[in-house]
Order: structure tokens, then sequence, then C-alpha cells
């Protein structure tokens, strides 16, 4: 196997099982969902230029960082707003071995009708992603659907479906966003193009994403943010070759208005058919949409005290209230430093405050909102497993303010995504640890010794709001 085959191997193994926590920026995300795709891989992270392997190895090193910072190993302490940072000593943890197919995308349209994305590698056929729906609450599903490279999928029903199209030429790279759309539950696709005015060079780093969303089968939105970056990974000043551009379409994608300049946001988030929210390239901005993506409210979000100004802050969860506040969950990363804390916006998400600092009780947790202040956290041991291999949960009644520990049985501590379509029905893609004798690099530390494999992740699922969970999938 000479250079460039064994460069290609690697860049296929990491695009289907390297897989970054769901709190993980979504500029992590962004260049996993298109690192399958490029003709010539750009790198995702860092601004020096080098030869693909290089590329290739300081991408998993970079993905063993922003975990070691998701998992909680770096904590902030819990203090008060305003008090500073305080830096607890990092313990040393295993190296991860990635193995089996993996869950890739999970997504519900209610409680009876979902769709999950699965991707595995094999030597003959390379990567291949299948699709299947149920329309039963995953007590039966359809036959696996092959799907082309895509950056992002949505169902709105069991039948009415969409992807943004990364099959080769790639999207941008020509000057047309490629969306394809199924009217039969993935079965066949057709194709339609978004003109965006000139292609995009991915020869230089840069931040990107390309998305959708349909607020119904007819209604929808697609969003194009192309940022070149300096040698830091960081959005430039004033960059040449930015393109953020938006287009919309009334007849299920089939033709699309023309694209017109939109707002440079990383892979939006989408709570509801209306609101959702996404990262700006800058890390104190946050986007949020009150319907369904057709205008965003760009918001500063206040820098935490004691931190510096190369934090990095992704959002957990927002949730509206009936009074028309916004609540929200954010995580901010400050060198060795980590800090969960809750916010408020009283202006549709023009401005925020911090409300509650949260840190000392579910720093590493993901969340998900069941109710008004109504939340549930499960602790994500997602690349760096306790011995135990099993999720341990919280809930809190009061947005955050005090919380309760709830008994969890059945969901493994390596899971990537929650989605909850009531305050009791949830899914989650998990995947069980398994360990083995390693050596780390420090030789020191609660996991030290353990190598350990997500294995072949599976869809579990929740009747109860997340007490307790069973296998309802396997890929």
């Amino acid at each position: 196997m000479n250079d460039d085959e064994l460069g290609q191997h690697l860049h296929d193994e990491l695009h289907a099982r390297v897989r970054p926590p769901a709190y993980a920026p979504e500029q992590l995300h962004e260049h996993m969902r298109n690192l399958g795709s490029m003709d010539s891989i750009r790198e995702p992270l860092s601004g020096q230029k080098g030869h693909t392997l290089r590329n290739l190895f300081a991408f998993a090193a970079a993905i063993a960082v922003v975990t070691l910072i998701g998992s909680g190993l770096l904590t902030w302490q819990g203090t008060p707003p305003g008090s500073g940072v305080q830096l607890t000593p990092t313990p040393a943890v295993a190296v991860p071995v990635f193995g089996g197919p993996a869950i890739t995308s999970v997504g519900r349209v209610d409680a009876n009708v979902a769709w999950v994305v699965s991707s595995s590698t094999d030597a003959s056929n390379g990567t291949v992603e299948s699709l299947r729906i149920t329309q039963d609450g995953g007590s039966t599903w359809s036959e696996p659907r092959p799907l082309p490279e895509f950056s992002d999928i949505q169902f709105v029903d069991a039948v009415h479906g969409w992807l943004i199209d990364l099959t080769p030429g790639g999207t941008g790279q020509d000057g047309q966003i490629g969306v394809e759309r199924t009217e039969d539950g993935g079965l066949t696709w057709t194709k339609s193009s978004i003109d965006i005015g000139g292609g995009i060079s991915y020869t230089t780093s840069s931040m990107s994403s390309t998305t959708l969303h349909f607020r119904d089968e007819l209604n929808g939105v697609a969003l194009e943010a192309f940022v070149p970056t300096g040698s830091d990974g960081m959005a430039l000043p004033s960059p040449s070759g930015v393109v953020c551009v938006q287009a919309s379409t009334s007849d299920g994608g089939a033709t699309w208005s023309a694209a017109e300049a939109g707002p440079c946001l990383m892979g939006p988030t989408f709570v509801d058919p209306e609101l959702g929210y996404a990262s700006g390239t800058s890390t104190s901005t946050l986007y949020v949409t009150s319907d369904g993506g057709q205008t965003w409210a760009r918001g500063s979000l206040p820098l935490l005290p004691g931190a510096s100004m190369d934090s990095s802050v992704y959002v957990n969860l927002i949730e509206r209230r009936a009074d028309g506040t916004l609540r929200a969950v954010a995580v901010w990363a400050s060198g060795s430093n980590m800090a969960t804390v809750s916010m408020v916006s009283s202006d549709g998400g023009l401005t925020w405050s911090i409300s509650g600092d949260m840190s000392a009780a579910v720093n590493g947790y993901e969340f998900v909102a069941l109710g008004e202040g109504h939340w549930l956290a499960l602790s994500n041991d997602w690349n760096f497993p306790s011995t135990s291999g099993v999720a341990s949960g919280l809930v809190t009644e009061d947005a955050g303010v005090t919380w309760q520990a709830i008994a969890l049985s059945g969901l493994p501590s390596m899971f990537t995504t929650l989605d909850f379509v009531s305050a009791t029905d949830g899914w989650a893609a998990a995947g069980k640890p398994a360990c083995e004798s390693q050596v780390s690099s420090s030789g020191t530390g609660e996991n030290a010794g353990n190598a350990c494999n997500i294995g072949p992740e599976s869809v579990f699922a929740t009747t109860d709001g997340g007490a307790t969970w069973k296998a309802i999938l396997a890929p």
C-alpha cells in the first residue's frame, strides 16, 4: 500500500469511525461531516498546509483534545459567576480505539416516525451510509436504504426528506449547493441545485457549514457558510473569499430562490420546526431563529469572568418560555478550564446574561429540555469511559438552580445524541465501551492502562423520562 492509498484508507476510517461528542463545537462536527467528501482533504483545525497523512493525524489529535474538554476531565470549579477561574489538575486518560458501525444521524418527527443513518466501512466498498425509517416508534424498521455522501439530512414525515449532496465535486466547489429530495422515504432521490454565484476554494484552512431545514413538506431553507481562517483556526478580521448565503423553497425543494447574503453561522440545531440556534464564526456569537431559519437574530454572549479572550463557548440547550424569554445552557472552555452555566435572554437572543453556574454539578453532561425549566442531564463518557461504562443522570425542575440524581439503567456511558419528543419519550445513540490493557502516556490516572473501543452503536429508547433505557435498533 503506497502513501496515497494509506492516506485514503485513513481518511475513510476517520470519516466513518471518529465522532466528536454531541456537545463538541459545531465546527468540529461540520468538518467531520464534510471530511469524507473532499477531493483533496483540507486541514480542519490547523492553518498549516501539509501532507495528507500529517493532516489526518493532527485531526485525530484535535478530536482527542476536544473530547478531553467535553468529557469534564478538564474542569472549572463550581464557583459563583464573577469569582474567576480555578484550575483542576487533569488526570491521565486512555488512548481511544474506534471500531464498528456508527450511528451518524438520528431524527424524530414525532412519537412514531423517525429516521436513523448508520455508517460502516469495509475493504471492498469503503464507507457506506444507510438510511432506515420507522413508523411505529421503533418497533419495526424499513430495510437499509443506501445514501450518497451528504452533510445534512432531514425528514418531516415518513416519506418526505432532503439532504445536502456531497458526491464528487463537492458542495460549493462548482458554485452550486446540491440538494436531493425524496417523496418515498429514501427509496429514490431527485436532485436540485442552488446557484451561490461562484465556486469555493477548499485549498486553504476554513470554517464551513452547509445545512438545510424544512418547517413542513413544502417550506425550507438552505444555508451555506464558508469563512477562511488564520493559522490559529480562527476567522480572520476581514477575510477574503467569504461565502455566506441563504436560499429558500416553497415547493418542497423542487426549485429554490436565488441565493442571497445570509448569516455566517455554523451547523444550526433546531429545537422544533421554528426555534433554532447556531454558533457564529466568533466564539462570542450566537444566532437564534424563531421562524424556521428564514431570519436570524445575531446575539453576543457574555464573556465569563476570568476567561480569556480565546475562550470557546458552545450551547447545549435552548428553550423558549411561555413568557417569550429564552433560557440556555452554555459550556465555556478557556485554556485548561471549563464551566457550564445557565443563561437568559429577554429580547429573542440579541443579548444574554448569565443566570447561574452549574459547573460543580454537571460539567461534561449532555442536556435535553423536557419542559419549562425541567431539564435532564446525562453524563457522557464519550471518549474516556468510567470503569462501569454506565451513564448517570441528574434532573432539575428549576432551570439548573438545584439538581437531583435519578436512578439510571440500561444506557451505555458513550452516547452521541439525545432526542426527546415528550417529557418521557426519548432516544439516544450509544455504544457500550470495551477496554483493553494499554499503558497511557503518563501511566497514571483513573483510566490509565485502558484502551477503549466504543464498538457497534445502537439506538436506545426511554419511556420514563430517562430512568430506564433499552436498545431498539443496532446497525
